[in-house]
């Protein structure tokens, strides 16, 4: 079962720690999620550092000292917020400890411990284990209380057109799972410092960049399309609810590895190493490892509705019909859930996963009629197409109109001060500067095994804890 990782915004930087390390500045303008230290600069120690092991915990009035595991030392400075989890007294969770804390100037820190303070908290009983992390580290929910998840996770920035204000997305989902293997293969656990950049960002359309798709959110309970560009996600708020938030940009990530390393060029798609299947990691990169899927949820930037765009319409389908009993075939797309607005006489993109010769050719499918019942008809399909109807027990695939203009821009490539890229230029990057220990569990227990019910939110430290 797969697990998640909910994080919220946390900068904007004009850095790159993967593509740029070590220059402030070189990039074009990137949004940073969960590790608020993550900038040009960073090291896997720098950002694994963001949270420490500790031992014990003691408290003298109204202060407590917080003592660090053997060999593990902090970076935390006075007047620094700092996130307390996990501690224990008497072999319970302690909610006297296990809050946010300041670090106190006197005594000053050293790398073994700190002193903090926390308003009302005075005279606890003495405590053991836990972590303590930045208290600006934006995962978990609330966002912040995972602070496991020191890894890095950044974005090209967006922007209103035309006006050019600065989008700040609602908040970056992550889902690790365990990718179609070969046989006997394994899912290998995520190394250690390992860098990967998934979709094209010199893409030069949306069918250049197929790792990208775009949707309004899907979930168990419920389902929006899957499509190549971005679309108005209003109807699917009023018909699903707050379980729609707004445009989604899905990245999946590379995960076949080539075990040399970890920098990005080590890791591909499974289409791109050079082995025998396009789905599966069987070549030079035969290491499948736990998958990734970036998920931005951008939220309601466009004057407080969800509608990115104009004219960009999409729908899930639950039923095709073809005939061909009268001259050229003909299809009938049956639209689920939501009132068609399709019109005739325009050109839609059709996709369906159970038979792809259903498929839309380059340009779309022209809507020949609307049938009054939620349907609409258009010629021209190949004979022999295998049917699809809501008693199959699933959806029949999506249509997307072909015609629509976007209402945001993003910042991109080489030119660091370039902010009108188009949307399917999107791309996500990932450092993995998880807390190891924690993320081997997730992947053991949940990726590879049963005990992440659902999808797996990842809510808290304790969450991970409290696994088998």
């Amino acid at each position: 079962m797969p697990f998640t990782a909910d994080c919220g915004y946390i900068k904007q930087l004009q850095d790159d720690p993967i593509k740029h390390p070590g220059v402030h500045g070189a990039s074009h303008w990137h949004d940073f999620y969960a590790n608020d230290r993550t900038d040009a600069l960073s090291t896997v120690s720098s950002l694994e550092n963001a949270t420490v092991a500790l031992t014990t915990v003691s408290m003298v009035g109204y202060q407590a000292t917080f003592y660090l595991a053997s060999g593990v030392s902090h970076t935390f400075t006075p007047g620094q917020q700092v996130r307390v989890e996990g501690v224990k007294v008497s072999f319970q969770l302690s909610p006297g400890y296990n809050r946010v804390w300041t670090v106190s100037a006197v005594p000053i820190p050293n790398l073994s411990r700190f002193v903090a303070t926390s308003a009302g908290i005075h005279d606890l009983s003495a405590g053991a284990g836990g972590t303590a992390g930045d208290a600006a580290l934006s995962c978990g929910a609330p966002h912040g209380m995972l602070t496991y998840d020191t890894a890095g996770y950044w974005v090209p920035s967006a922007y209103l057109w035309p006006s050019g204000v600065h989008i700040i997305p609602a908040h970056l989902r992550v889902y690790y799972f365990a990718p179609d293997l070969l046989g006997t293969q394994i899912a290998e656990n995520i190394p250690e410092g390992l860098q990967l950049i998934g979709g094209k960002y010199d893409a030069a359309n949306p069918a250049d960049n197929p790792h990208l798709q775009w949707s309004c959110g899907r979930r168990e309970v419920f389902h929006t399309p899957t499509v190549d560009h971005p679309y108005d996600c209003e109807p699917f708020h009023d018909y699903f609810g707050d379980n729609v938030d707004g445009p989604v940009a899905l990245v999946d990530m590379p995960y076949c590895w080539n075990g040399l390393g970890t920098a990005y060029q080590n890791t591909v798609y499974p289409k791109d190493d050079h082995g025998q299947y396009d789905e599966y990691c069987d070549g030079d990169y035969s290491h499948a490892l736990i998958a990734l899927e970036v998920r931005l949820h951008m939220g309601r930037a466009w004057g407080g509705t969800m509608n990115p765009c104009g004219g960009c319409l999409a729908y899930d389908l639950s039923a095709l019909h073809e005939d061909c009993s009268s001259g050229p075939c003909t299809g009938t797309f049956t639209v689920a859930n939501l009132t068609d607005h399709f019109q005739a006489g325009t050109y839609v993109d059709v996709t369906y996963a159970g038979d792809t010769n259903w498929n839309s050719p380059p340009g779309g499918y022209l809507i020949d009629h609307l049938n009054g019942d939620n349907s609409f008809t258009v010629i021209g399909l190949p004979a022999g197409l295998s049917e699809c109807s809501p008693a199959d027990g699933h959806l029949c695939g999506a249509a997307a109109a072909t015609s629509y203009s976007e209402n945001f821009t993003l910042a991109g490539t080489d030119d660091p001060s370039r902010t009108d890229v188009a949307f399917y230029t999107f791309h996500a990057d990932f450092w993995n500067t998880w807390q190891q220990a924690p993320l081997v569990k997730l992947e053991n227990d949940c990726a590879r095994g049963t005990s992440c019910v659902g999808l797996g939110a990842v809510s808290n430290n304790d969450f991970v804890d409290g696994l088998p």
